[in-house]
């Protein structure tokens, strides 16, 4: 059109020019041959300028035709980007854009109806994701894979159906009897078949080849979409991913408990991977054993706290840093799991492993196995190659963390609790007692007439007596009671839910130990006793303060009686 302008304009130009040169007084010379020679001349270069300009515009007009459609698209493609970069949300992109273009499909190819399904591989059936009718009609949301879609599934090409061709379809698009004379379907092939977009008419001569044609290239339109929505996909799970790590590793920099930061980085994997089982295990360096240290799913093979013999197996060919991502465990070269025979016996399909180095002795194996085969991928080990190496950060922080506080919590001569510490723990099992409405019971023990021993036998007999008598009131009591050593020549004991009668055997099973005992050392002998009182919560007290303090009126009442006794508080 621009172009069609610019000559009319030029045409005016020339004929002007032209007129002025054959009529204009002065330089129209023609004259003095005939008077009609300029007009002549005028008209003769006047038709033939305007039988060029003519030709010049259909030249044009054909172009512009021809052009057009290749504009239309460009111009309905611009549209399609501008509509698509206006969305930020990629599943929010997948509906307006396929929900356009379903539109756009039904009147470019002036249907009746307009679909698009979606094929589910594992149930066998389409499902219904956009669609646009001008018949009074709903379209089934499921349509169940029949003879007649399985055929045209596996034959992965666009084409027309048409009168007894569509006696095969029955009723799958529509949940009543319809007026359908013709069908056109185009596969979406996306790594493989994943649906079709189609079109429905009441005339049996609706379609044509072009038709099929402009369909197909809808079809790739929504293909080359799929892909870059997945890409986009991957690209903002990776975003979120690393964004979430990072806060992750903010929020836990000063968490100091190995279990804390285990279960913290458990759910960051359990949201971007999926397992039946998620095992920790820690060796020392050189060794075939491993601790369980944590389990997230599955325990029937093993739990926490259990001990495994790690030698050949999947366990022992991670911590050798080799790389281990199984797809299928009955397809691999791997024997067995932990055992012989094992995975007859939990069907365990896929797994995926990496090791981390806590320390310069101890090394730890997070392992994923899952019942499904194929559920691990190669984007899938460099994911958890990610977490583990922040993991492995963070747990050695709390592993070294761990070592420091044990070291300030512990007395160093007799490997025992601290004052300090004691009484922390005492507090702790007071306020958990209280919870619970359970009974706790303090035992206060004074070694008798330990001064008399250090200054007979010297300062190191008297270190010697005092580690002797901590390992025997540990031998004495259970796992689950606390020990520590008050300070000098005394020592607390916390007995866990321990009723007056237990409590008071216990205390006299410490006591009977200690006098039975041959305290022998550098050639020196020695007989030791000791004196202990006890209190219980809540009878004899409701804090800290009050159960040491009445432990320890006991106890001196003892000491009182000669010592070598056991006394309750108030008895």
């Amino acid at each position: 059109m621009e172009n069609s302008k610019k000559i009319l304009v030029g045409n005016i130009i020339v004929f002007l020019v032209l007129a002025g040169f054959f009529f204009y007084p002065g330089i129209n010379y023609l004259k003095e041959f005939s008077p009609v020679i300029p007009f002549v001349g005028f008209l003769g270069l006047s038709a033939y300028l305007s039988y060029i300009s003519l030709e010049i515009l259909k030249g044009n007009s054909k172009i512009e035709n021809s052009l057009k459609p290749i504009i239309e698209n460009i111009e309905e493609e611009r549209r399609f980007t501008d509509f698509y970069s206006n969305i930020a949300d990629p599943n929010e992109k997948y509906h307006q854009l396929t929900k356009k273009l379903i539109n756009t499909i039904k009147h470019s190819l002036l249907a009746d109806t307009s679909f698009f399904y979606l094929y589910n591989p594992q149930e066998n059936y389409f499902r219904l994701q956009h669609y646009v009718t001008d018949l009074n009609l709903e379209l089934n949301e499921v349509i169940q894979e029949n003879d007649f879609y399985n055929d045209f599934r596996i034959g992965t090409v666009p084409k027309i159906f048409v009168k007894d061709e569509l006696n095969e379809i029955g009723d799958a698009h529509y949940p009543v009897p319809h007026p359908l004379k013709s069908l056109l379907l185009s596969p979406i092939i996306f790594g493989g078949f994943i649906g079709f977009v189609g079109v429905d008419s009441t005339n049996p001569e609706a379609w044509s080849e072009h038709d099929l044609e402009l369909l197909t290239e809808y079809t790739n339109i929504i293909s080359q979409f799929i892909s870059q929505l997945e890409n986009m996909e991957k690209l903002n799970r990776r975003i979120d991913f690393m964004q979430e790590l990072e806060d992750l590793n903010l929020s836990i920099q000063n968490e100091h408990d190995s279990n804390s930061v285990y279960r913290e980085y458990i759910n960051l994997v359990e949201k971007y991977l999926t397992f039946d089982k998620l095992s920790i295990l820690t060796c020392k360096n050189g060794e075939l054993k491993a601790n369980v240290d944590f389990i997230d799913g599955v325990e029937t093979d093993f739990t926490v706290g259990d001990q495994l013999d790690i030698k050949n197996t999947i366990f022992d060919r991670i911590i050798r840093n080799e790389k281990f991502l199984v797809t299928n465990y009955n397809n691999s070269e791997i024997p067995y799991r932990f055992k012989p025979n094992d995975m007859s016996t939990l069907p365990y399909k896929s797994a995926v492993g990496i090791s981390m180095k806590i320390n310069q002795d101890i090394k730890s194996v997070m392992l994923l196995e899952s019942f499904i085969e194929n559920n691990y991928s190669e984007s899938d080990f460099r994911l958890l190659q990610n977490i583990s190496s922040n993991m492995e950060n963070n747990t050695r922080k709390s592993f070294e963390f761990k070592v420091v506080k044990d070291l300030s919590m512990i007395d160093g001569l007799t490997n025992l609790f601290n004052h300090k510490a004691l009484k922390d723990q005492l507090k702790y099992e007071i306020e958990r007692s209280n919870r619970y409405k359970t009974n706790l019971t303090y035992l206060m023990i004074d070694i008798d007439k330990f001064k008399g021993v250090n200054d007979a036998s010297g300062h190191l007999f008297g270190d010697y007596v005092l580690k002797k008598i901590a390992q025997i009131i540990k031998a004495s009591v259970r796992k689950i009671d606390i020990v520590g050593r008050y300070g000098g020549e005394e020592f607390g004991v916390i007995l866990i839910n321990a009723d007056k009668e237990k409590s008071f055997r216990t205390a006299e099973r410490i006591r009977s130990n200690v006098e039975n005992f041959a305290f022998e050392f550098d050639g020196k002998k020695e007989d030791i006793t000791i004196s202990i009182g006890l209190s219980q919560f809540p009878e004899h007290g409701d804090d800290t303060h009050n159960i040491i303090a009445n432990a320890d009126q006991a106890m001196y009442r003892v000491k009182e009686m000669q010592g070598n006794k056991v006394k309750m508080y108030k008895e």
